[in-house]
This record gives C-alpha cells, sequence and structure tokens, in this order.
C-alpha cells in the first residue's frame, strides 16, 4: 500500500456496456484490486491487477478523464474519473501491480487461505505422479519402457524427467534424435490405448531443412512403428497450416518427408499460430463489448473474427487423432512447430474423448498435469505473468477449455465436473493467487519451488469439490467410452458463460445449477432423517441404555463401608444370584406408579440460562437416584420374603442391585445392623460382609428373623429416602418458581410414560463393559458422590467437563432446518443488493434456504443436525448465528 497514494477516489462515473447507461461510485485503490462500488452499494466490481491487460487512456471529455480497462478474463470497465491528478494515480497503480517483474511479486506467494477452510500449503502439489498415471495405461510393458535420460533435465530441459520411449530404442538412439529435434523435444510417448495397442506421440518439428537427413531420428519413428502389433504405418499428424510448415522447411526446420521415413504417412492440418489466434480473440471481444449491434452484425463480426473456425480445426484434429487411434489401431505422432502449443490442444483433447478418467474431476487434473504442464507448454509466456511477455501472450489454453464447453454440450452425462470448473481454471491461469500455472516448464517450477512457497489449485479445487460437480454425471452411461463430438460449426455455440458473463444477465439459470440445488437439498433432508433416527435412539437409551439386555448393577443391601458390591463379587462369596419373582415386579410397578420421574431427556432448547439448566439436571438425577433406591429396595424385599418361606432352615443371602454410587454415612458405618455379623476387610479396601446366622427350627425363631429383617429393610429406606428428600428439598430452594413450574410439568409428563417402560426393565446378574460405554455416550452419568445427614449433596461429572454440552448434541432444536429452499428463478438480488448474473452466481444457504450471492454465501460449516460432519455453505447471518 505504500505505493498507493491516493486510496479512495469519489464520483467516478462507470459507464455501462452502452454509452447511454452510467453509475455513479466511489474508486478504491488497494494492493491487490481494483473495487468500484455503486453509490447505492448495489453493485460492487473486483478487478485484480493480475487480471488486467491493457489500459487505454483517451481525450478528456466533459465529464472526466476516460480510461478504458480490459482485462484478460473478458471484462471491460469505461471510468470517468473527475480530475487529472487521480486519473494520472489510477494508471501508475495499475501499470505498477499489474506488470511484476519477477516472480516473487506475484499475488501467489503473498496470497494465505481463510485459517477455516482448513486448507494445507502441500494440499494438492503431490496430486499427479507421472509413473502411477502411466502404470494406470499399462505403461511400461513389452513395446514401451521408462527412460531415464532425461532425469536431470539434461537431455531436454522443457520435457518432464520421466519419459517413455519405444522398447526397442537405445539411448544413442533417443539422444540423436533429441539433436534433430526442434527444442530437442523428440518423439515421447503421450498416451497408450491399450485395447489396441496403439500410442500416441508427440514431439516437435525436425530440423531437416531442404536437405538434412538424421538416421537416429528416423530410426526412433521406426521403432514407434514396430512397438505396435497392427504393422500398420505410423502417422505423422503436422497441426500446422501446409504453407507455414513449407515456409519452416525452407528456414532450417520442416517436416517429415515419407522417402526418408518410409514407416509413415504424413497429413497437415490448418491449426493457425499464437499470433492469428490472439488477433482473432480481439476482434471477437470487440464485437461482443460493441453497442447497439442487430443480430445480424453480432453473427457478422463472429464470422469474420474466426475464432469458431480455429475451435473447429482444433477439434477436427482431436477427433482424427481419435479415428486412428481407437478405430484402426494405428500409432500418431502429433507436432507443431516447438510441440507445446497446438500439439498440447490436440494431445490433450484426443486423450479426454479416448479416456473416461479424464472425463472425471481427478482424471482431468491428471490430464493437464500431463498434457501441459509437465510436457512444457508456456504459461507465463503465454498469459503475460511478467512484464515484457505481451508480445508472446495468446489464448492457447483458453481455446483447450472452450473445446471441452463444446464437448460437454453435446456430452453432458460423460463429464463429472461442470462448467464453473472450466471458469475457475481459466480465471486463475491469470490471477496468479496459485502457483499451478506459474512458469514455463516442469524444470523451472522446479527451480523457483513454487510447490514449498505457493498454494496449489488442485488443493482448492479438492476443499471445494461439491461447487464443481457435475449433478448430471453417469459414468455408466452409454458414452462413458470413447466420445466423438460434432466439430462442424453449427454444431458450436459462442460461449456466453466466459465471454460475455460481464455484459448478460440470464434470469434462466442452467439446468445444471438447479438439478444441483436440487440433490444438495435431498442429500440434507436424507442425513436429516438419519439425524432423527439417532436421536430417537439415544432418547430411548436415556431409559434402557442397553436396550433388553441392560442390567442393574447388584449392591448388597447393606452398606460396608460406602463400598460397591457388585454381582460378580456375589456371586463368589453367596453363590448364584435370585431372579426377581413376578410379586416383585408387581411391587415394582406399584412403586414406579407413585413416584414421579424424568428421564427421557431433558429439553435444555427451552432452557436459556445455563446455570439453571444445570440445577434442573441435577435435580433429575438425584430423583432418579431415588427412585432406583426404593426399586432396589422392593425387589429385596419380595425375595427375601419368599425366599424365607420356600427355605425356611437355610442361609439368608439377599442383594441389592443399583446404578448409582453407595450413600456414605459414617453414623450408620459404625453402627452394628444385627447380632452374629461379621466385617471381614480385604487387601483392595473392598470390605465383604458374611451372614453367619442360623435361623432356628421353631416357629418362634422364623417369626423373629422375620420380624428383624422387616425392620432393617423399613429403617434403610427411611434413612435413604429422608436423606434424598432432604437434598432436593434443599436445592429446589435455590430454584426460580418458573424453572419449578416447568420441572414440575416435565416430571408429570414423563411419569405418565415411566410407567410403561418399567414394566419391561429386566434386572440380570451384570452389567458389560460395552454397555457401560453406550451409556456413557449417550449421556453422560452424573455420579453422587456424598451425601451427608444434613441432606448437601456434591454432584461431579466424572470425566465429562461439558454434561450440557454433551446433552445438547441430541437436544438441537429441530425446527431450525428449512425443509423448502427458495427457488433460484424466484430471485434477481441478493439480500445485500448485489443483481445476479453470469459472474455473479445464486446459492442457496442450507440453512434458512434464501439465496444469497457468492459473497453472501461464502461461508462453509457442519450442520449440527445431520449426521455428516461436512461443510455446507450458509450465509453469513445464519453463520453469524450459529457461531455466536
Amino acid at each position: 500500500m505504500e505505493f498507493v497514494k491516493t486510496p479512495k477516489i469519489s464520483k467516478v462515473i462507470c459507464l455501462q456496456h452502452s454509452s447511454k447507461d452510467s453509475v455513479i461510485g466511489t474508486l478504491f485503490l488497494t494492493d491487490r484490486n481494483l473495487i468500484f462500488v455503486e453509490q447505492n452499494r448495489a453493485r460492487e466490481r473486483w478487478i485484480l491487477y493480475h487480471h488486467i491487460e491493457s489500459v487505454e487512456q483517451q481525450a478528456r471529455s466533459v465529464k472526466g478523464f476516460p480510461l478504458i480497462i480490459r482485462t484478460k478474463t473478458f471484462l471491460q470497465l469505461h471510468l470517468l474519473i473527475p480530475k487529472m491528478a487521480e486519473f494520472q494515480e489510477v494508471v501508475d497503480v495499475i501499470n505498477h501491480f499489474s506488470q511484476p517483474s519477477a516472480y516473487k511479486q506475484l499475488y501467489a506467494f503473498s496470497y494465505r487461505p481463510d485459517s477455516s477452510e482448513g486448507a494445507t500449503q502441500m494440499l494438492g502439489w503431490g496430486m499427479y505422479d507421472t509413473i502411477l498415471e502411466y502404470g494406470r495405461m499399462g505403461v511400461p510393458n513389452e513395446h514401451w519402457r521408462h527412460c531415464a535420460l532425461n532425469e536431470e533435465y539434461k537431455l531436454c530441459d522443457t520435457y518432464t524427467r520421466h519419459l517413455y520411449v519405444p522398447a526397442n530404442a537405445s539411448d544413442a538412439v533417443i539422444t540423436g534424435s533429441a539433436g534433430f529435434r526442434s527444442k530437442e523435444r523428440f518423439p515421447i510417448l503421450s498416451y497408450f490405448y491399450a485395447p489396441r495397442k496403439s500410442a500416441l506421440c508427440r514431439c516437435s518439428q525436425p530440423l531437416v531443412g531442404l536437405r538434412k537427413r538424421c538416421t537416429e531420428d528416423e530410426e526412433l519413428v521406426d521403432c514407434i512403428f514396430k512397438a505396435n502389433p497392427s504393422g500398420e504405418p505410423v502417422v505423422v499428424v503436422d497441426t500446422r497450416p501446409k504453407i507455414n510448415a513449407m515456409a519452416n522447411k525452407a528456414a532450417g526446420k520442416g517436416y517429415e518427408s515419407a522417402d526418408n521415413y518410409t514407416s509413415t504417412s504424413y497429413v497437415s492440418f490448418g491449426i493457425h499460430n499464437i499470433h492469428v489466434m490472439k488477433d482473432s480473440l480481439q476482434k471477437m471481444m470487440e464485437v461482443v463489448y460493441s453497442p447497439d449491434l442487430t443480430v445480424s452484425e453480432l453473427l457478422q463480426g463472429l464470422e469474420n473474427s474466426g475464432w469458431l473456425r480455429h475451435i473447429h480445426l482444433i477439434m477436427e484434429a482431436a477427433l482424427f487423432v481419435v479415428k486412428f487411434i481407437c478405430d484402426r489401431g494405428i500409432s500418431i505422432i502429433v507436432h507443431c512447430s516447438h510441440g507445446w502449443d497446438r500439439t498440447s490442444q490436440t494431445c490433450a483433447l484426443a486423450c479426454l474423448w479416448m479416456d473416461p478418467h479424464y472425463r472425471t474431476l481427478h482424471g482431468f487434473m491428471t490430464l493437464i498435469e500431463k498434457e501441459w504442464l509437465s510436457f512444457g507448454h508456456q504459461f507465463s509466456l503465454r498469459c503475460g505473468h511478467l512484464k515484457g511477455e505481451s508480445k508472446e501472450m495468446s489464448p492457447i489454453f483458453t481455446q483447450f477449455l472452450e473445446c471441452v464447453w463444446q464437448s460437454m454440450l453435446q456430452y453432458p452425462m460423460s463429464f463429472e465436473f461442470n462448467e464453473q470448473f472450466l471458469l475457475l481454471l481459466h480465471d486463475d491461469l491469470f490471477s496468479c493467487q496459485f502457483g499451478t500455472f506459474l512458469g514455463n516448464s516442469e524444470r523451472e517450477r522446479s527451480m523457483q519451488q513454487f510447490n514449498a512457497q505457493t498454494y496449489s489449485l488442485w488443493g482448492y479445487v479438492w476443499e471445494h469439490i461439491d461447487d464443481f460437480k457435475n449433478p448430471l454425471y453417469n459414468k455408466t452411461a452409454e458414452s462413458a467410452g470413447v466420445i466423438r463430438p460434432d466439430h462442424c460449426i453449427p454444431k458450436l455455440r459462442f460461449w456466453q458463460g466466459l465471454y460475455a458473463r460481464y455484459i448478460c444477465s440470464h434470469s434462466r439459470e442452467l439446468k445444471e445449477d438447479i438439478v444441483c440445488t436440487i440433490k444438495l437439498q435431498n442429500t440434507i433432508l436424507q442425513d436429516h432423517i438419519k439425524f432423527l433416527q439417532q436421536h430417537v435412539s439415544i432418547l430411548k437409551a436415556s431409559v434402557d441404555p442397553c436396550g433388553a439386555t441392560t442390567s442393574m448393577v447388584s449392591y448388597d443391601t447393606r452398606k460396608r463401608g460406602g463400598n460397591i458390591i457388585t454381582s460378580d463379587q456375589q456371586k463368589n462369596t453367596a453363590g448364584e444370584m435370585t431372579t426377581p419373582t413376578n410379586q416383585s415386579i408387581e411391587q415394582l410397578n406399584g412403586l414406579m406408579s407413585s413416584v414421579p420421574v424424568a428421564t427421557e431427556g431433558i429439553h435444555l432448547k427451552e432452557i436459556k440460562d445455563e446455570q439453571v439448566a444445570e440445577l434442573l439436571l441435577e435435580v433429575t438425577e438425584l430423583k432418579q437416584e431415588i427412585i432406583e433406591h426404593k426399586v432396589q429396595h422392593e425387589i429385596i424385599r419380595g425375595e427375601v420374603e419368599q425366599e424365607i418361606k420356600e427355605e425356611k432352615n437355610q442361609e439368608i443371602i439377599f442383594d441389592m442391585k443399583q446404578e448409582f454410587v453407595v450413600v456414605q454415612d459414617e453414623n450408620t458405618e459404625s453402627q452394628d445392623v444385627t447380632e452374629g455379623r461379621k466385617k471381614q476387610i480385604t487387601d483392595d479396601g473392598k470390605e465383604e460382609i458374611k451372614e453367619n446366622e442360623k435361623e432356628q427350627n421353631s416357629d418362634e425363631g422364623k417369626e423373629t428373623i422375620t420380624d428383624e429383617l422387616k425392620k432393617q429393610m423399613a429403617d434403610i429406606l427411611n434413612h435413604i429416602t429422608a436423606v434424598n428428600e432432604n437434598v432436593i428439598e434443599q436445592t429446589e430452594k435455590e430454584m426460580t418458581g418458573e424453572v419449578k413450574q416447568e420441572c414440575a410439568e416435565e416430571v408429570e409428563e414423563q411419569s405418565t410414560q415411566k410407567k410403561m417402560v418399567t414394566q419391561d426393565i429386566p434386572v440380570v446378574e451384570d452389567r458389560t463393559t460395552e454397555c457401560k460405554k453406550q451409556e456413557e455416550e449417550s449421556f453422560p452419568a452424573v455420579r453422587l458422590n456424598e451425601v451427608t445427614n444434613e441432606g448437601h449433596a456434591s454432584i461431579q461429572a466424572g470425566e465429562h467437563l461439558d454434561v450440557l454440552g454433551k446433552l445438547r448434541k441430541y437436544t438441537q432444536p429441530i425446527s431450525a432446518l428449512k425443509t423448502e429452499w427458495v427457488s433460484l428463478r424466484d430471485v434477481n438480488h441478493c439480500k445485500c443488493g448485489m443483481e445476479f448474473s453470469y459472474s455473479a452466481k445464486k446459492y442457496n444457504c442450507t440453512v434458512c434456504g434464501e439465496v444469497v450471492c457468492y459473497r453472501c454465501g461464502n461461508y462453509h460449516t457442519s450442520l449440527q443436525y445431520v449426521i455428516t460432519s461436512n461443510h455446507f455453505r450458509v450465509c453469513k447471518t445464519c453463520y453469524i448465528t450459529m457461531k455466536g
């Protein structure tokens, strides 16, 4: 920002597509972008300096100083700046930042993504591996081998390190051929079509001149011929016009002659050079931005530009390659002058049509890495990344992207990616935001260490992969194999989404956008159904965490130093446990019907105060403890009475089953409950008590034991009830009247439900470790650690520090999900005032369902009412609400 002296210029007039339309706004100058904001903030135009191709200064007018800014992404901005000093400031800033002199000054070296995106610097750089990709084709094999001569880029500095050549070609032949080809780019394998064992090779033009020959180069071409079992001559496809090839021959270069290359046949296509392509694109854009044209004038202007004819010729050459390789099994050698412009276009497009793998997202990125980046297309020169490279600029890669787009129109179900992905590739080609397309060769990118200092575009794509998927893609369709798009000019379309996206609004959305939105909403709704099912299961588990196999931990009825005696421990000391009788179950049901409960789950969504929610949780858990105390005492009382009737002279052993930590009471600890009981403390600190009393055979003895046991049971039950009621009374005093009323209503409602649920609660011997774990994951167990005679309770949450947070996970307000989204076709403006167009696309917020622009909807987060942890697009308002 030190170079920018006037960051804000007011009362700037922006002329729209037609000079009759104009808006007044403010122009902001930063170190990365030029921003024009309209007065009512209905629209903002952000222009990255690296996107700017040219700045045209015109003569002063009455309203100010005209300035026309043209970008490489086909935006033209006509500005009228009121003052001369401000006008000159804008021109100087644009020239300074749009024409850096070194790679280090490009945006990629200072770009840092938002930390919320979770992108890492190395993500995407290791996506392509040459050896793995050729291994997928079935290479190396008996006909083709790996060549290590270019490991350090010494043989050809514009090729990749890993090359594949005919298996019967020696290293001496390869070295000799490299010296006879332009820029040492000798014939190498580009693609191997395994079903017919035919090959697609690429290279540069030979340096034959008028009479030169090279035995090694002729032998290498003959080796390519012998590597194909079909025995058909190799077809050399020269993508240049024949007249251009002959002119190069007079200059010492040229093409293969059938007299010297006996195993070949030669064919030429009329794809013009980089300068013709650049001029053609400029003519087309002049027509697009010309105001007040009639339909006939527009069509005539497009015809005169020759742009679609160039697209037709590229597709024609690629289709020729596909037919010979796939249909006739004949190997092909493709070249132009240097083998990195028209050759890349033809080979990449042919591979795309032959192999369905390259029509997937990952495969297409692999194709670009293989045919464009590793084989030396000069991206920095053709895109004008650095100062002084404007003469070498040409829309070579743009033409390839358009050929792909034309193919997608004819085969809409054969491509996994969508148009938005192609637009991203085109824009990033010039933005220099990522390091993927920087440099002119693999060797230069390696020397500059772009992969260690910049982020990869492929990493960004994988982070936002759902935005670039084609909802119509069907890999099992008939077009999943080799495709052959029609290249006739009447079948070709003008790509409005690329060349006219800044001047043409589109009220009708693309069918892909509509389908993608419907599929996304359907996915979220299906995921929400799974969430509700899990929600119901967890709430049921709060009553019976382990289903039909749940058991309560059995404890001895007498308190033995505060230690828990499980059913397994009782088995070792007192034999097998007794199962509850029908009478004890009936007593249990009767007891449960008279005790209020609240175990179905706490509705925390209705409680705003977290402290009040904690009190409610504590009271509910304490009431649950009371219920379990009384339930177990009634069960054991029934067991003891029935055992006395059935086995009169046997030793009495009874168990108490409970799911709480035993109440500790020092007073009752030292008291002798009954005569004849003996205490034995183990080394582990656990005390075990055995009853050694023997019942008398007389009727008087029987009655005495029965009365004594009943008295003991009654005393224990009364003591525990009194203590817990005291705790509840003390806790409820701290609660507000509103919470008391809410708690009472909740308890009353769920008491009825508990009557039915408890009728089926089984009592079994022990509780498994798995059930304990499931219960802890469902609802964190709040343990009653200590209850004194005064009724003071200490509640702890065990290992779980945030009990309420855990519970809220399963008690989220279900009403937060919008099941109906606003239709994209019903909205023309975003809430921020942005008018939707090709350059300002629409998106649905997955929370509220409203339609927003990219700027307002560029927030991604996980949704708490779905199962998956995927991040979904939400609007700014919902994002702030969800993050608190």
